[in-house]
């Protein structure tokens, strides 16, 4: 990384954004400044970009970024990070060794847009990590799942904990399409008192005939807390019904699948490859 040295107080040609001396982004203050045993490799101040055509500077309509100057800095220990500094303050964008050499290869302008938008990636990454996480506790708070737990070894101090997100299999509704719309059955298997499947009622269109089937659409009903809820298992496909009623598995199959949910009603593996989970169940029969 020794390439790296040359940028330090390097004299390359400002670009046209940066020779306006209006621009108070060059100012010496709103520069990023380096820590104890931090080295700055590299500057680029905020400017104004796309308001210049050809050698000389000419008014035109451009993109403000004086707000924003950013600096590459290398921490020690081969890290490196960006850091910008703006109206809210200063932030570190942690980044790999790679980078650096990258911005090697890049004209002024190029830099400061390519560590802008590192920074913006990082920043709404950041965000919606954020919000993700509120909306899980949140979530939690208002289903009762959120406890007060003491934190081990802290006198004194406490931790939030997420209880399990418990659902429980209430039955399975099946609805078999033929080649025209009207050609229909549907079946609805409830839990009897055993934990099997029985199937409750039957509704079929005159004449139709689970062979003629072509499609299946299933819903999945199931409980949390004291609520009853419908899921659609779109991808649960016709063959996939048929051999998990054929083997027994239709309720097991339907508790797997709700097994996956999250309280914000989200799916796992097997909504996405149903037939796979049936075959795991099959080997765990079989075993």
């Amino acid at each position: 990384m020794s390439r790296l040295t040359t940028l330090i107080g390097h004299t390359e040609p400002l670009p046209p954004s940066l020779t306006d001396p209006e621009n108070h982004g060059m100012r010496e203050f709103f520069q990023p400044a380096a820590k104890e045993g931090e080295t700055i490799l590299l500057q680029e101040p905020g400017r104004v970009i796309g308001a210049f055509r050809g050698k000389e500077a000419s008014f035109g309509f451009g993109v403000c970024y004086r707000s924003h100057c950013f600096a590459l800095i290398d921490l020690g220990h081969r890290y490196y990070a960006i850091r910008v500094r703006h109206g809210g303050g200063v932030e570190d964008v942690k980044v790999n060794q790679e980078f650096p050499l990258i911005l090697l290869s890049l004209e002024s302008d190029a830099r400061f847009l390519l560590m802008y938008q590192v920074y913006k990636a990082a920043n709404e990454a950041r965000q919606s990590q954020w919000e993700a996480v509120s909306s899980r506790y949140q979530r939690a708070f208002l289903q009762g799942r959120l406890k007060k737990v003491k934190a081990r070894g802290q006198k004194g101090r406490y931790n939030a904990e997420i209880l399990p997100f418990d659902v429980s299999l209430i039955g399975v509704s099946i609805s078999l399409y033929g080649i025209m719309a009207s050609d229909t059955r549907r079946e609805t298997y409830t839990l009897a008192a055993s934990g099997r499947a029985a199937c409750s009622s039957i509704e079929e269109a005159p004449g139709f005939k689970v062979a003629d089937a072509r499609n299946a659409n299933i819903e999945v009903i199931y409980a949390a807390g004291k609520e009853t809820w419908v899921l659609g298992a779109d991808r649960l496909d016709l063959d996939v019904w048929r051999s998990a009623r054929e083997l027994g598995l239709l309720e097991a199959l339907a508790t797997v699948l709700i097994r996956e949910l999250d309280s914000d009603g989200r799916t796992g593996e097997a909504f996405r490859n149903p037939r796979l989970a049936l075959e795991a169940l099959k080997f765990k029969v079989s075993a």
